[in-house]
């Protein structure tokens, strides 16, 4: 089993976006950022001031062993993704804005069919991309506040909107809302914590009144035996 790991159009054909040494007055004012304020569910992290030799990744080798490679355009403020794998290569794919505040998207999770890139982008704003490793011919997808990932199934959870949970099937397609038990009262919404699947269930806690009691909502079948 692949290990867990703690968006659009692809770009053929076109040469490597260039990587500036030269940083303009504005781009240093525009990529002097602000901190992120914290969110149990934001592993992104977030930056005060991008320096392009240390702070910017590169090149990165994940736990199953897939290199992630970064191709940055400073001036525009934008950088590209690619991928390889057992002999495999996919990408670039992009180009994904460099967003004010935090780093690029990295390595969150990662299946046989998907590697799944998260970043932050704002107060109580993070997003998940998702790049094809099976079919390379697919284009990336991208959902925002992600929360959970089965990766036998290619489930994901994500917090569609205020007190509802959508999971979709990345190799279907197929989606279920779910409706929180409980009416959150918070300004952003996140009331729930914990996210995590279980065969037949996703189940979550809520961390006000009734604090701490696990909900769990029954899977469609088309999810159960999504595999």
């Amino acid at each position: 089993m692949l290990h867990s790991l703690s968006f659009g159009t692809k770009i053929r054909g076109k040469g490597p976006l260039s990587l500036e040494t030269h940083i303009s007055g504005r781009l240093l004012t525009a990529i002097t950022f602000s901190m992120l304020a914290n969110c149990p569910f934001v592993d992104a992290r977030c930056i005060d001031v991008v320096d392009v030799a240390t702070e910017l990744p590169h090149h990165e080798l994940t736990p199953n062993r897939t290199g992630v490679s970064y191709v940055y355009d400073l001036e525009k403020e934008q950088y590209l993704i690619s991928w390889d794998r057992e002999h495999q290569r996919g990408g670039p794919y992009g180009p994904f804005t460099l967003t004010r505040g935090c780093a690029p998207a990295r390595p969150r999770w990662e299946s046989s069919e998907f590697l799944l890139f998260q970043a932050g982008c704002g107060t109580f704003c993070w997003y998940l991309l998702a790049l094809p490793l099976a079919n390379t011919a697919e284009q990336h997808q991208r959902f925002e506040r992600p929360l959970a990932f089965d990766q036998t199934r290619n489930l994901l959870a994500y917090y569609y909107a205020k007190d509802i949970i959508r999971i979709k099937s990345l190799l279907t397609g197929h989606e279920q809302d779910i409706r929180t038990m409980y009416e959150c009262e918070t300004a952003s919404g996140l009331c729930f914590e914990a996210v995590r699947f279980t065969t037949t269930e996703l189940q979550y806690t809520w961390r006000y009144n009734p604090a701490g009691r696990i909900l769990a909502v029954s899977l469609h079948d088309q999810l159960i035996d999504s595999e």
